[in-house]
């Protein structure tokens, strides 16, 4: 078992730096819900993982996200389980460099994109109606809306 956030690159070294690129990684994880949150709309939220992650819940495929330090979330209301565990599985990629010219960095540089899960993962419940994004624009540099 690991504790999670975490990188999954070997430390190297005296800084004890992920230094090299090691292959994707595959997490599971097993939890339930309890039935008092049937009805709710489930979002499987990831504050960041580096750099692809692929999801899977209960054997559906729910999606994928590419970004490091970008949060991203799935709607997975149809896929939670109720009445049995659920299983969350996340396989973590990292390209290797000098193979991608459409990410950062798109040269070679002195920091390196390590591979895992970096930040919290949860399951948000709320109603199914709810606001995602409130977005205000100023029409002036006075502040008016």
């Amino acid at each position: 078992m690991k504790a999670l956030p975490a990188v999954e690159n070997q430390l190297l070294g005296y800084e004890k730096c992920p230094e090299f690129y090691e292959d994707g990684v595959w997490y599971r994880r097993r939890f339930d819900v309890p039935d008092s949150l049937r009805g709710f709309r489930a979002m499987l939220m990831f504050y960041s993982v580096n750099y692809v992650a692929d999801v899977w819940l209960n054997d559906h495929y729910v999606g994928y996200h590419e970004g490091g330090y970008t949060s991203f979330a799935f709607d997975v209301t149809d896929q939670i389980s109720y009445d049995t565990t659920n299983v969350l599985a996340v396989r973590v990629d990292n390209p290797v460099w000098g193979t991608r010219m459409d990410i950062v960095p798109y040269q070679r540089c002195d920091w390196f994109n390590y591979t895992g899960i970096i930040h919290e993962v949860y399951l948000e419940c709320s109603e199914r109606t709810a606001v995602a994004r409130a977005e205000v624009i100023p029409i002036d540099t006075l502040g008016t809306i």
